[in-house]
């Protein structure tokens, strides 16, 4: 049996639908919103207490921890911390003392914070996490990490995922679609963008691996590393837009995103310029997945264009754009 936590989410459903297409016995812990995929068990409670988890996890071989509060969520630090560091830790704890064999926690390339312009990041980048989100992801890799002599842990931290079903960045393509969109800073970071079907393979591959020691840590994403620039011109030409002639500096953008910030969170609204939204044009994080490639034989198939034309195609489907 396998326990998920996080699989209503974007990538989680992904993940769920490959383990009931194997024929694994597959059971999700969700909070609120169910995954709705047939053949998964659902369990739903916010309870994340050690006790409790002990219980509804008996019995399980794997957990698979997705469960995250990202980092766009209006809240504060406790709340970040709750669900990204308490949680995954009393998990394994709870893991542990049930006699299950493998913990696979799903991480972020965040932890690599504003990353480099320079070359690729590998799992040996020293983690410079920012802002709340990355933080406690970091935090959360270091809380499970402590057990890595009494479990089977793999740590996954995944690129910029994108493709069909992705709610979250769709005000990008909704932005880029009505033709008013511009590219803040010079668009030179770099990201290696990972379509979803991919890395939730890679995660059931890692998870099916054997041989691989406890504690090893794996970059996850596409081996195709663009720049913002790229990424966006890409988008707009597969919508047949173009996107506005100019680009404005980042300073004064930053500078009224935090205004804008301060005003937002206290009226539990989003404004359309964020820090967060920002952040996607500053940091530069291009991935390097030769460690995955090398012990597992993970091996991305989707190109970005590719992989533009089949979620475009789903939101226009759906009336989503």
């Amino acid at each position: 049996m396998i326990i998920v936590t996080g699989g209503s989410g974007f990538l989680g459903k992904f993940v769920l639908r490959k383990l009931v297409d194997e024929g694994y016995e597959t059971v999700n812990l969700i909070n609120k919103t169910s995954s709705k995929i047939k053949g998964v068990k659902e369990i739903k409670t916010d309870n994340i207490s050690f006790d409790f988890l002990k219980q509804i996890i008996a019995g399980a071989d794997t957990i698979i921890h997705m469960a995250a509060a990202l980092g766009w969520t209006k809240a504060d630090y406790d709340y970040y911390y709750k669900i990204n560091t308490l949680f995954p830790e009393n998990m394994v704890k709870a893991a542990i003392s049930s006699g299950i064999k493998n913990f696979i926690y799903i991480s972020s390339a965040g932890v690599y914070g504003k990353g480099t312009k320079q070359g690729v990041i590998d799992e040996n980048f020293p983690p410079t996490p920012e802002d709340n989100y990355e933080k406690t992801k970091y935090e959360g890799e270091k809380a499970v990490l402590k057990f890595k002599d009494k479990i089977n842990i793999k740590i996954i931290r995944p690129g910029w995922i994108y493709g069909p079903e992705d709610k979250r960045t769709l005000k990008l393509f909704r932005t880029i679609n009505k033709g008013y969109f511009f590219i803040a800073g010079k668009g030179d970071g770099k990201q290696t963008p990972v379509f979803v079907e991919d890395i939730a393979e890679g995660i059931i591959l890692l998870m099916k691996s054997k041989n691989i020691p406890s504690g090893e840590i794996f970059n996850m994403s596409s081996d195709e590393i663009l720049t913002i620039e790229e990424m966006v011109k890409t988008i707009a030409k597969t919508l047949n837009k173009k996107i506005l002639p100019f680009k404005i500096p980042l300073l004064p953008l930053k500078l009224l995103a935090k205004s804008l910030d301060a005003i937002s969170k206290p009226l539990g609204i989003t404004l359309p310029l964020t820090s967060s939204s920002l952040a996607f044009f500053e940091r530069s994080k291009p991935l390097s997945i030769e460690k995955a490639k090398k012990l597992f034989n993970y091996s991305p198939k989707i190109k970005f264009k590719e992989g533009m034309k089949i979620t475009i195609a789903w939101y226009k489907k759906q009336g989503l754009l």
